[in-house]
């Protein structure tokens, strides 16, 4: 009986021994928990970098192409000297799934006749053009912008 009784309580010793305790599992469960946040806040963030280096792409083709416009208007002779609004021009530079657009605007400067070197028959124009925009995408709101220096030549005809 005796044999019977100590064989008995290895065996529900060996049954606590064999589980998991509540605080053990708790503890993993925090872990796990840290771990999983840390990753989403990384995803998140990685995700936001992504859509402002779309939107700064975005914006610079938007930029280029309307600085070569007014270079191809510069360089034939068509130089007006105000060649914007101060209040720029709006280009929608993104647009999301709900309906929601970033809008940048366009701006440029005056177009100047800058000086020319000795014996040349050519004229020199300078002007700038720019955009801002401002975006949102890490909860905090951030004007970016980007900007050309132009100098052209127009030779007469």
């Amino acid at each position: 009986m005796r044999d019977k009784k100590k064989s008995l309580i290895k065996i529900v010793r060996r049954q606590k021994l064999a589980g998991f305790t509540l605080v053990e599992v708790m503890l993993a469960i925090i872990i796990i928990s840290s771990a999983s946040l840390g990753l989403m806040k990384g995803v998140s963030l990685a995700k936001a970098e992504l859509q402002s280096i779309r939107l700064k792409e975005r914006a610079y083709e938007e930029l280029k192409n309307h600085t070569e416009y007014w270079k191809a208007r510069v360089a034939a002779n068509i130089v007006p000297q105000q060649i914007g609004s101060a209040q720029g021009e709006d280009v929608v530079l993104l647009k999301d799934g709900k309906g929601n657009e970033i809008i940048g605007k366009l701006f440029k400067s005056r177009v100047t006749e800058e000086t020319t070197p000795r014996n040349s028959v050519a004229k020199y124009y300078g002007f700038r053009t720019w955009i801002e925009w401002d975006e949102v995408f890490t909860g905090k709101e951030v004007s970016r912008s980007l900007e050309f220096k132009v100098k052209q030549l127009v030779f007469p005809r």
